[in-house]
């Protein structure tokens, strides 16, 4: 989006966003640290410049990228009827999001025999269902 002439029609929350924004302005030689996941925009004051988005993670890589699952959320959640997109909300919240959900509650069915929490076994026997569900 054009943040120096928006579409307030079509972004209504920018205004409100904006009342929170913090501007820094670098020099030649200058840099700025953003921590993981804060929200930003990047604008080149002059025809040279550099960024390096650089996103890490200390989990295993074989638990998977948080990016991949949001962009499989956006791809098989977000087009659904408002009804079914709240209940995937409300799974999302309490296995994914909740401090004090257990791992166990839901991945106790006998087909795959999901007990326990995640751990490296059950993360390739998951990321094993999840490909050959995407390969359909």
């Amino acid at each position: 989006m054009d943040t120096r002439n928006p579409d307030l029609q079509l972004h209504p929350n920018f205004e409100k966003a904006m009342t929170h924004a913090l501007t820094a302005e670098l020099r030649p030689g200058d840099v700025i640290y953003l921590p993981s996941l804060w929200w930003h925009q990047v604008e080149s004051l002059s025809a040279i410049n550099g960024l390096v988005n650089y996103w890490w993670t200390e989990t295993s890589a074989v638990y998977g990228a948080p990016m991949d699952a949001l962009t499989h959320a956006l791809m098989a959640i977000k087009s659904l009827p408002g009804a079914q997109k709240s209940a995937w909300k409300a799974l999302f919240d309490y296995y994914v999001f909740s401090e004090t959900a257990d791992d166990r509650d839901y991945w106790q069915t006998p087909r795959q025999d999901r007990s326990g929490p995640i751990d490296d076994s059950l993360a390739r026997r998951l990321r094993a269902e999840l490909t050959n569900h995407l390969k359909r």
